[in-house]
């Protein structure tokens, strides 16, 4: 047997899955920059686009049965491409359109609400795609239409991921890649399904020329119009962060999606950020400072006479270059070094040691970020400090209120600290600083305003009257109270990160949201509750289904089962491998492509070759609950990075190869349990594999990970695995 990429319909199917991908990839980076980019705004991205794709398919696999002409994949890949770039440009301008300001945090109903109406267009029309392709390489009297067709879309999905990822370290951001994607189909089109002159002319006229147009004139127009009132400078993408330079007012501001990194000419945030630290240390020479550092910062650190090191540590080297553009630094200072890497990564193969380290990072807002504020990256703080060196950590705050909620984030970070720093203390403030060190520290107000005289130091704000209000006793003992009178005994880590659950509640406090009581019923279920439930949940809908003698239901539950399965715990382990080997972009895209390229394995070259095997969607089902309790344990027991690293690789192919292999099993038994066609029973089974795929995008990142932490959720997806063995074992053997 031999994949003929030469047919119609395969090359059809390779390019549309490529597009699709690069599309999906161009809309969640688009939510990030639209609303806040954390786990839960990318698990509803991510579930809609899965949803609404498998409600397509379902729709499909009713239409293919009236009409299978190729001219319906030709009108709909029309449909796909401008559907595409239509909804790019109404998600760009959503602020715009519904007046709320790019200051404005927004809600999660709100996101809800407009993600599942922008992507509804797109994807519904992506998932009409599989039926109508099975049904045309059906009539070319192929064999194993729905495996190769199934084989082709995957392999051009994980193309695209990959050639998504190429575009953007080359410079080029998504509003092009996604042009030049759809530039490309649409000319395959013309090529491929199109064979007079004057309907090639037409098509190039109206559909081709509208993307060139587009991707020549629209893209700066767009971002001007976006950021009003503000005055638009500049826009690249890193593999990390969408980034966004902007004038307000004579200062300079980056945004990393929608989140402000730095404000360039605001001299009070530098000297505060910076004087509280080193101050703090007798005789301060070496310092690290994790996460960005303009000059401005820099210029401060080098107030103090005794330093004589500076080091920088983060991993995007995009932003490292806008930050230095905007802040037109030409500097090149011997002291000054900046390192590119995960700090992480970075803390642990480091051998220098600091005397302080300033954390400079966001709030832990998403799981990327949390993985800056946990027991992991402290303990690996305090391997790299000197005697007597500081850690400062900087937190959000307020002059005038501290909800509950906020003091609890607030002591869970102190908690975490403290399980590797003895001493801790508080500076109260509209940003908060945490000071941690082996030794007592002193936050009073005469130390301070006598070292300022000693060491000379020609500061704007940082001086005494600045200092008595900062330091006042009142302001440092009620805000040590609020803290220590929290009841609050969790600590943030890597396996269960309890900041970002708490950072999302407060957001979702701010917008008025509904998830905070959620959230927290949810959290105060204990585990021996959750699990069993969890069990009897995910079996109760295979005690249902065994009375019937026919397979097709049973086959579409393990389907939607097993879609859930791969996506939650692709979604884990991408997490897992960000904690253990560091957030490095291509490793992270290769981890999706490995998935992929295991599923189109599976179901060209295995499923054909084993399918007269009695046993072999149980036994691939068992392979797949195998390979689930191995993700356990190496995230239980595996710290070396390599180690860890391999494995994830190891298990996330295994179980795509497990995966592409039961898909055509299934869809074939549910096809002669119903007598369908097999263009319609694919586009069923299809669609059943993203309904449970959506659900666990939705449920892993929005719920799982930020309440009950890594280790739970894959336990509850182990259990999952364990009912679908039992439930097929139990079906085969009554009815065999």
């Amino acid at each position: 047997m031999s994949f003929n990429l030469n047919k119609k319909p395969l090359l059809l199917a390779a390019s549309i899955g490529f597009v699709a991908m690069v599309g999906q990839l161009s809309f969640t980076r688009l939510t990030a920059q639209t609303f806040s980019g954390n786990e839960l705004t990318f698990g509803l991205a991510l579930g809609h686009w899965i949803l609404w794709t498998g409600i397509g398919a379902g729709i499909g696999s009713l239409l293919v049965k009236k009409t299978q002409s190729p001219g319906v994949v030709r009108l709909l890949i029309m449909l796909f491409g401008f559907s595409l770039l239509v909804f790019f440009y109404v998600q760009t301008f959503l602020r715009t359109i519904t007046g709320v300001s790019i200051a404005t945090l927004i809600g999660i109903d709100r996101i809800l609400l407009w993600t599942e109406f922008i992507y509804f267009s797109p994807c519904v029309i992506n998932g009409l795609f599989f039926p109508f392709l099975v049904s045309w390489l059906e009539k070319e009297n192929l064999d194993l239409p729905l495996n190769r067709i199934y084989t082709a879309e995957v392999l051009g999905s994980a193309l695209g991921s990959m050639f998504f990822a190429g575009f953007l370290l080359i410079g080029l951001n998504s509003f092009q890649i996604l042009h030049f994607s759809i530039l490309a189909l649409f000319i395959l089109v013309n090529i491929v399904l199109i064979k007079k002159f004057r309907p090639r002319l037409i098509f190039f006229v109206f559909f081709i020329m509208p993307v060139i147009l587009s991707l020549i004139f629209g893209f700066n127009r767009i971002l001007e119009i976006k950021w009003r009132p503000f005055d638009f400078q500049s826009f690249q993408e890193s593999p990390f962060l969408s980034l966004t330079v902007i004038e307000y007012d004579k200062n300079l501001t980056v945004y990393g999606d929608s989140e402000p990194l730095w404000t360039f000419g605001i001299t009070e945030k530098a000297e505060e950020l910076v004087h509280f630290a080193l101050i703090s240390h007798p005789k301060p020479k070496s310092v690290l400072l994790v996460g960005i550092c303009p000059a401005n910062l820099a210029k401060e650190i080098f107030r103090h006479p005794t330093v004589d090191s500076l080091t920088s540590v983060q991993p995007d080297k995009i932003l490292d270059r806008v930050i230095r553009k905007s802040a037109n630094d030409q500097s090149n200072s011997p002291k000054f070094r900046t390192v590119l890497a995960d700090p992480l990564v970075y803390l642990r193969k480091c051998s220098e040691k600091f005397d302080v380290i300033i954390l400079n990072a966001p709030p832990p807002i998403n799981v990327q970020w949390n993985r800056l504020y946990t027991t992991d990256f402290f303990a690996k703080v305090h391997q790299r400090l000197n005697p007597g060196g500081i850690l400062s950590v900087q937190l959000p705050g307020s002059e005038t209120f501290l909800s509950d909620d906020h003091v609890r984030f607030m002591k869970i970070i102190e908690n975490s600290l403290q399980t590797v720093f003895p001493f801790t203390e508080w500076i109260p403030g509209e940003t908060i600083h945490l000071l941690a060190s082996n030794q007592l520290i002193s936050t009073d107000f005469s130390v301070f305003s006598e070292q300022i005289r000693l060491r000379h130091l020609k500061t704007l704000y940082f001086q005494d009257y600045f200092l008595a209000d900062r330091l006042a006793y009142g302001r440092i003992k009620f805000l040590q109270n609020r803290i220590q009178t929290c009841d609050e005994t969790a600590i943030n880590c890597i396996n269960a990160p309890i900041g970002f659950y708490y950072n999302t509640i407060l957001w979702d406090q701010q917008t008025g949201g509904w998830l905070k009581p959620v959230f927290q019923t949810l959290k105060r279920i204990p585990n021996r509750l959750i699990f069993p439930g969890w069990f009897l949940l995910s079996a109760l809908p295979f005690l249902f289904l065994f009375h019937k003698k026919d397979h097709a239901p049973i086959s579409r539950l393990t389907m939607f089962a097993l879609g859930f399965i791969g996506m939650s715990l692709e979604s884990v382990l991408i997490i897992v491998y960000q904690s253990r080997v560091g957030a490095i972009y291509l490793g992270i895209v290769f981890l999706t492509l490995s998935y992929m390229t295991g599923s189109g394995f599976g179901s060209i070259w295995i499923s054909p070759r084993f399918s007269q095997k009695p046993h072999l969607i149980s036994i691939s089902i068992f392979c797949v609950t195998v390979l689930v309790a191995g993700s356990f344990l190496l995230t239980i027991f595996t710290s070396a990075p390599t180690t860890a690293g391999l494995g994830i690789y190891l298990i996330l192919i295994l179980i795509g190869i497990c995966i592409g292999t039961l898909f055509p099993q299934l869809t074939m038994l549910s096809q002669r349990s119903n007598d369908r066609i097999l263009a319609s029973a694919s586009g069923t089974m299809y669609a059943w594999d993203m309904f449970g795929a959506a659900l666990g995008a939705y449920l892993t990142a929005g719920i799982f990970i930020p309440v009950w932490g890594i280790e739970s959720t894959l336990t509850l997806i182990f259990l999952s695995s364990v009912t679908v063995l039992l439930g097929n074992c139990i079906k085969n053997n009554r009815y065999e």
